[in-house]
């Protein structure tokens, strides 16, 4: 993801007058839907964030094993943990350039 989003500060609800003077990150939004995935007639994926277009890209395998794995922890000393699976493919999120620039 891009280290600074293109949303609106305006209509988050921040709290901390620090966080309202920096640039929107990841971080500073609220729990919920971050944008729109498009897949197009061509096969290319995009993601909508407001009027901001990002291209989505599939990359090859890396070379060594990654994992996903889900915890769950009701105190310090117990809890569980379950693996999802294997991550087969990473994907890049990058700004379209040619929709940006008029």
């Amino acid at each position: 993801m891009p280290d600074v989003l293109p949303v609106d500060m305006s209509k988050l609800n921040l709290d901390d007058e620090e966080d309202v003077k920096n640039e929107p990150t990841i971080h500073m939004l609220p729990e919920g839907y971050l944008g729109r995935l498009q897949i197009l007639k061509s096969g290319k994926v995009r993601l909508m964030v407001g009027d901001v277009p990002l291209e989505v890209n599939m990359h090859s395998k890396s070379g060594f094993l990654q994992e996903i794995l889900c915890c769950q922890t009701k105190s310090l000393d117990r809890g569980k943990v379950a693996n999802i699976g294997t991550v087969p493919y990473t994907l890049s999120i990058t700004p379209e350039y040619d929709q940006l620039i008029p």
